[in-house]
């Protein structure tokens, strides 16, 4: 037991994903997801996937075989690699629509009422800290848009709503919903739906980079319409979304 516990990358995920129920539903039932990412999450939870930076013994290359990245991890597969950047952005995507659908926040805003901007982003489980860093990050960088706006007569409320790449729900996620007057009942759906769709994306980047084919296809306003047979996941509507909840780039500390 102590060799194991010595080992730096044991129970990193976990840390994160013990903090919500939601982060971990699915292990029962594995509702809303395919078989397929079922198969990828519980590996990738355990860091066992076939990764050159992954490799627990010999001096082979651990270079990432896209980019030249000096460590091939998963963290710096599913939220750092290059090639895989426009997966990434409709990853983003489908959260942002998401919450920006289920929002029932009057459209036009007055004097003295209150202005909510939200900064989604999608960090990886390192540990429970970075999904906490992740969130207060987005917080500073919004921090200058909120005070302009509270200059103008606003109150003004800004946050970061984080989600895992590995399914991790932030716990402070629920306040936002709250603040965005999501039902209840809707927001318990959302909230499996979008850390199922993560998983989803996550999954099909992870099996992108190591085979070389895509497994989602963009068309027009639509993703994963042509996808194959294997990887068809819920379509993801890339109109615009409320301009005060952002989609943003990933967080992650690539080890």
């Amino acid at each position: 037991m102590s060799v194991l516990l010595r080992k730096p990358d044991q129970g990193k995920v976990f840390d994160a994903t013990c903090r919500h129920g939601a982060s971990n539903r699915f292990m029962r039932t594995g509702q809303y997801l395919r078989f397929a990412d079922w198969r990828f999450i519980n590996r990738a939870r355990l860091d066992v996937l076939l990764l050159n930076g992954a490799r627990r013994w010999g001096d082979g290359d651990k270079r990432c075989r896209k980019c030249g990245y000096q460590a091939e991890t998963l963290p710096h597969v599913l939220c750092h690699c290059g090639p895989h950047s426009a997966a990434r952005q409709l990853r983003y995507n489908a959260i942002v629509e998401r919450l920006a659908a289920a929002s029932r926040l009057p459209e036009e805003v007055r004097i003295n009422q209150t202005v909510v901007v939200i900064n989604v982003t999608v960090a990886f489980e390192n540990k429970r800290e970075d999904i906490e860093k992740a969130r207060w990050e987005k917080i500073h960088k919004y921090r200058p848009l909120a005070n302009a706006i509270a200059n103008s007569g606003h109150v003004v409320h800004v946050d970061g709503f984080v989600v895992g790449a590995l399914r991790a729900w932030h716990s402070n996620n629920e306040s936002i919903c709250k603040l965005l007057r999501i039902s209840p009942g809707y927001a318990s759906l959302m909230r499996k739906l979008m850390v199922s769709e993560t998983i989803a994306w996550s999954r099909d980047v992870y099996v992108e980079h190591v085979s070389g084919i895509r497994q989602y296809c963009v068309q027009g306003s639509t993703a994963r319409e042509a996808a194959p047979s294997t990887s068809t996941s819920a379509r993801v509507n890339t109109s615009a979304a409320n301009a005060l909840i952002t989609g943003s780039e990933t967080i992650a500390a690539q080890q």
